[in-house]
């Protein structure tokens, strides 16, 4: 029983230990992050003119559906269609503005924390590419789970038909 009381105590101190150590950030490693967070904000940038550029494409669409439905083409398969695309784009400029806020909420707070030496900015930082990298991973199973299904679709339709 002391046995076991020793080693939990060993274990409270070693992890004590743990939890005090400290990252040293040497200037290479500096230079490192401000390049790396340049280059997070360019690509925080260019998701929000992204998001601008498809939410214009989605109003383009959904302005030419209006005018196909006005001429009265008999163009429904062609209105569902541009209907179904603006909606495809307006969702992919959501998703684009939450992850461009992600990643520039998180590249601002690590720049804060490098500048000023404020490790709660620099927790924050990382908290924020945490999430960032988290919907972009489940952005990409889902995106990558329809393409399947759309493949799939494809094969048994094109053996459907012929």
């Amino acid at each position: 029983m002391e046995d076991n009381l020793n080693y939990t105590n060993s274990l409270t101190q070693e992890n004590q230990n743990n939890s005090l150590q400290t990252i040293e950030i040497t200037p290479t490693l500096r230079q490192d992050f401000t390049s790396t967070l340049k280059w997070g904000k360019f690509f925080a940038i260019m998701m929000f003119v992204g998001a601008g550029i498809m939410v214009l494409i989605s109003i383009l669409t959904w302005t030419v559906s209006s005018v196909l439905d006005e001429m009265d083409l008999e163009s429904f398969p062609t209105t569902i269609g541009f209907a179904s695309q603006t909606i495809i784009y307006l969702i992919v400029a959501l998703i684009y503005v939450v992850l461009g806020y992600f990643l520039l909420k998180s590249v601002n707070k690590f720049q804060n924390g490098l500048q000023q030496n404020v490790q709660q900015d620099t927790n924050d930082g990382m908290h924020n590419l945490k999430l960032f990298m988290q919907i972009s991973g489940v952005i990409t199973i889902v995106s990558m789970a329809c393409m399947l299904l759309v493949m799939i679709g494809v094969v048994v339709l094109t053996l459907s038909v012929a």
